[in-house]
C-alpha cells in the first residue's frame, strides 16, 4: 500500500493559511519615508537660498573693500602686495575675494596704462634712447604683475600679459617715430 500512495502527493485539498499583513507598520513607514524626503527637499532650498545670498553678500563686500588706487601704487612702488578682504574657505570669503580680485585687476590695469602713457610722453619729451624706455616699461609692468602675484598667480600673470601687450604697442609707436 506504501507503493500506492507517493509520500508528499497531493490529494487535492487546498488550505489556505492566513497572512499576518501589518498594514498600519507599512503605512506608517511609507508616511515616514515621505516626510524624511520633503525635509531633505527644504534642506536643499534653504542651502541653496543661503548660499546664494552668502555670495552675493560676499561680492559686495569684496567690492566694498577692494584696494583702492593709492594701495595699488603704494604695493607697485615697495613692490610689496596688496591685501584682498575674503578667503578661499567660505562662500562668502570666496565671492568676496573674487569680487575684490575683480576690480583690483581692473584697477591695475588702469594705473599701468596711465603709467605708461607718461613714460612714453616724457621718453618723445627728452627723447630718450628706446633702450631705456624699454627697462622703463619692463620695470613698470614686473611692479604692477607682481603686487597680486603672491594672492593669485592667475591673475597676475593675466596682468603681465595684458599690460604687457599694451606696453610693447606704446613703445613700438615710440620706436616708430624715434
Amino acid at each position: 500500500m506504501a507503493e500506492r500512495y507517493k509520500r508528499y502527493e497531493s490529494k487535492g485539498l487546498r488550505t489556505n493559511l492566513p497572512t499576518l499583513s501589518f498594514a498600519a507598520d507599512k503605512a506608517l513607514s511609507q508616511g515616514y519615508s515621505q516626510i524624511g524626503s520633503l525635509l531633505d527637499q527644504m534642506s536643499s532650498i534653504f542651502n541653496k537660498r543661503a548660499t546664494d545670498t552668502a555670495k552675493i553678500e560676499g561680492a559686495e563686500y569684496g567690492a566694498l573693500n577692494a584696494p583702492t588706487k593709492q594701495q595699488i601704487l603704494d604695493a607697485q612702488s615697495s613692490g610689496t602686495d596688496i591685501a584682498l578682504p575674503g578667503d578661499k574657505t567660505t562662500v562668502f570669503g570666496k565671492a568676496a575675494r573674487n569680487s575684490a580680485l575683480l576690480i583690483a585687476s581692473d584697477n591695475i590695469t588702469h594705473q599701468a596704462k596711465v603709467k605708461i602713457s607718461e613714460i612714453i610722453l616724457n621718453a618723445k619729451r627728452n627723447k630718450t634712447d628706446p633702450r631705456e624706455v624699454v627697462l622703463q616699461l619692463d620695470s613698470l609692468v614686473d611692479g604692477f604683475a607682481s603686487s597680486i602675484e603672491q594672492d593669485s598667480p592667475a591673475t597676475s600673470k593675466k596682468l603681465r600679459a595684458s599690460i604687457g601687450i599694451y606696453a610693447n604697442a606704446e613703445y613700438k609707436s615710440y620706436t616708430s617715430s624715434f
